[in-house]
């Protein structure tokens, strides 16, 4: 039976892992929140920073996966991983670059960090990772798909793109 199957509760994920992730939640909830209608910031700004936010942590999220390439393999071996690693990177510059429409960013946002969970799933399904970090990164991505959805939905600022 794969890893991601046997889903570990909440409490197995390690607390600096949990805080953290869960802290990282906060500049998705408030740059979302103020574009989908709070408007706690001015929407150009708002968008700004969360469209770098987003770029930055799908970055990272590829980052993650380079690192356990690293331990994991040599040579030749590395090729496949390594590229594989830099696509969220890619993927978040792109959105960086595309000035407007704000529509078009976060249907990539969407993709990639969709397309990410599905890599974590994999690299836990192969040991690469603890199975907690599935767990974690499974929360994680329905908070942030959830609010780049309802920030598609909802903002004024992506009608521009549509």
């Amino acid at each position: 039976m794969s890893q991601s199957k046997d889903i570990p509760s909440a409490e197995s994920i390690p607390l600096p892992a949990r805080a953290l992730g869960f802290a990282g939640l906060i500049p998705f909830l408030v740059w979302g929140g103020s574009l989908a209608g709070l408007r706690i910031v001015d929407d150009e700004f708002a968008w700004r920073s969360f469209q770098a936010y987003a770029a930055t942590i799908l970055s990272f999220l590829g980052a993650v996966h380079w690192g356990a390439a690293m331990t994991q393999y040599d040579g030749s071996r590395l090729w496949r991983p390594l590229a594989l690693s830099v696509v969220p990177c890619l993927l978040g510059w792109a959105v960086l670059s595309l000035q407007p429409p704000p529509a078009g960013s976060l249907a990539l946002l969407m993709l990639g960090f969709g397309g990410q969970f599905m890599s974590d799933r994999l690299a836990v399904d192969r040991g690469l990772f603890p199975p907690w970090y599935l767990s974690l990164r499974r929360v994680l991505t329905l908070v942030v798909l959830a609010v780049l959805g309802l920030t598609f939905v909802l903002s004024p600022i992506t009608a521009i793109g549509r």
